[in-house]
């Protein structure tokens, strides 16, 4: 009967294969993971960034409601409104500011701890428009100037 030496075992390559194809399943199991965990992170950020959109046209919507009101009945000068639309809702605050006002509007866009809100904020003063036919002279709304608020504000 012939022993095999501590020689030969060095030597003998049965097995190899086997531990190169461990090698290469476990790197490529690496790779996977961090691709899939990058494609999760990018699809977080799109998210969120589309919602940030929505809000922010949310808010726009907001003025030009504000705004719609203000020249229905310039008079009113404090109000507040508030508009669901599906999922999302904006909302509009007037306050009164010199000879003018400010509109203030937030839109919030998304669901739970995953709500992006946006706020704007513009300005109004009231422009004289010419005598109407029936003699009378109204009022109409005019921006002045117009700011994106930052997080927490409006």
């Amino acid at each position: 009967m012939k022993m095999r030496g501590a020689g030969n075992r060095l030597t003998d390559d049965r097995g190899s294969a086997v531990l190169v194809a461990l090698i290469l399943i476990f790197a490529i199991g690496i790779l996977t993971s961090a691709l899939y965990s990058r494609l999760i992170n990018r699809t977080l950020v799109i998210r969120r960034r589309h919602c940030s959109l929505i809000a922010f046209n949310l808010a726009e919507a907001g003025i030009e409601t504000g705004l719609a009101r203000l020249a229905a009945d310039p008079g009113t000068l404090k109000f507040e409104d508030e508009t669901t639309l599906g999922e999302d809702t904006f909302s509009v605050r007037c306050t009164p500011a010199g000879a003018g006002c400010v509109l203030t509007a937030t839109g919030v866009s998304g669901r739970g701890n995953k709500q992006v809100k946006r706020a704007v904020s513009v300005n109004v003063r009231f422009e004289s428009v010419p005598v109407t036919e029936g003699g009378t002279r109204t009022q109409r709304p005019v921006v002045d100037s117009w700011c994106e608020l930052p997080p927490g504000k409006g």
